[in-house]
């Protein structure tokens, strides 16, 4: 079975390093009504903190097209990277 691209982010990606970078940002955005957007540039992942519309964009940058773009909303991706949420 094939890994969605949150998945293989998950398991390719977050390490201590990535996990640390994001949960920057939302504490950033958690201090402060300001920060609308964030967006990272990983090794094979680019991540997008849209904070303005709740929602997370994740692109594999190795796959080209729909197949490597993934958008879910800002809990899922706290949730499933776990991360501290913009309400703690």
């Amino acid at each position: 079975m094939s890994m969605n691209v949150i998945e293989r982010f998950v398991q390719q990606e977050l390490d201590a390093h990535v996990r640390g970078g994001l949960q920057s940002a939302i504490d950033e955005k958690r201090s402060s009504e300001n920060v609308y957007k964030r967006e990272f540039e990983f090794n094979s992942f680019d991540v997008v903190l849209d904070f303005s519309r709740g929602m997370v964009i994740v692109q594999d940058v190795l796959i080209a097209g729909e197949d490597g773009e993934q958008e879910v909303s800002m809990s899922d991706f706290i949730d499933v990277c776990n991360l501290k949420g913009l309400d703690q």
